[in-house]
């Protein structure tokens, strides 16, 4: 049994979803979802899905009342941001069962299970998994060597005092801004191997594939396995993925030089956005809920500068075959 934990709000619902149905296809897993607003509680609470324990952002605030402290200094993803370290070091507290606790992203999706990945983990107290940024983007290396998208901690005294010290930091600065040192809750990271010597850098490539990285990687299928430079892709990173429209998106590669073709378009991008469609019209037809969409539109009042950028990106975006329409 493996213990992961992630939080998202309405806005994200359908890609929580998705890594929920990702993991139950390849993991013996129970995942602790932080409900960051009530209608995601409520209709997840209705849901009944297995594996899953739900967790109120109240419960969060009333165990952690610094949180409400600081809450009114921050826009609403630096909040969240600021939850980051705060979900392990709940569950570790409430659920005295819980060895091991893994952080991921809510845009994560599993395509193998994990048996490997915590193989490589071992008995580690702390385990992260750097960017690794292609050559043509190590300049982003300033907002943090290390990915928040996967952190794990063991239940000892390391595991313990890294959270308690990650958490004193994001309570005291998490901003969505970059400063020397810092860059929300993210490049606190980078000083973690000098401080803890039972810390694991995770190697696997298969692990936090991204766009960020897929320049630098070999992509292949062997049978209908996925396969990241010779090793089983374990789970990809949906960093940056938007819509266009109903049936349009931007899959986010173009950013980072890399075209949306061939095995990353047919095989990762385009079967995870027909997941979503789908949790979608479940999700309508089930319970009446249109589910946020966060299209990406042309700016209406920002002036022509603006209005010209965002169609010169668009232009890119068609260059690079990074536009999907489903």
């Amino acid at each position: 049994m493996y213990y992961f934990c992630t939080y998202f709000n309405i806005n994200y619902l359908s890609r929580g979803l998705a890594l929920y149905h990702s993991m139950k296809e390849n993991i013996d897993f129970t995942l602790y979802v932080l409900c960051l607003d009530e209608v995601t509680y409520e209709l997840l609470n209705k849901m009944q899905l297995e594996n899953i324990i739900l967790i109120k952002l109240v419960e969060i605030e009333a165990a952690y009342p610094e949180l409400l402290d600081i809450k009114k200094t921050r826009s609403t993803i630096e909040y969240y941001f600021t939850c980051s370290p705060v979900l392990p070091l709940y569950i570790f507290d409430k659920f005295n069962q819980v060895d091991r606790i893994s952080y991921v992203d809510a845009d994560l999706y599993f395509f193998s299970g994990v048996d490997k990945l915590f193989k490589e983990i071992s008995d580690s107290s702390i385990a992260v998994v750097e960017h690794r940024f292609h050559s043509m983007k190590k300049k982003n290396l300033r907002y943090g060597r290390f990915n928040v998208g996967i952190v794990s901690f063991r239940r000892d005294e390391q595991g313990i005092k890294c959270l308690e010290k990650w958490k004193g930091q994001c309570i005291d600065w998490c901003y969505d801004s970059l400063e020397e040192d810092r860059f929300a809750d993210q490049k606190y990271l980078d000083e973690w191997p000098k401080l803890f010597d039972n810390l694991v850098i995770i190697q696997n490539k298969g692990v936090n594939l991204a766009p960020w990285n897929a320049g630098g990687s070999k992509l292949s299928l062997n049978g209908a396995n996925l396969m990241v430079n010779n090793n089983d892709l374990i789970f990809y990173h949906f960093h940056g993925l938007k819509r266009f429209g109903d049936r349009r998106w931007d899959s986010g590669l173009g950013y980072y030089l890399v075209r949306c073709a061939g095995v990353i378009r047919e095989s990762i991008y385009k079967p995870y956005i027909n997941q979503l469609l789908q949790i979608e019209s479940e999700l309508a037809q089930k319970y009446r809920l249109e589910v946020p969409r966060n299209k990406m539109r042309p700016p209406l009042n920002n002036g022509l500068f603006s209005k010209l950028s965002y169609y010169l990106q668009f232009l890119i975006r068609i260059i690079l075959w990074n536009y999907i329409k489903i």
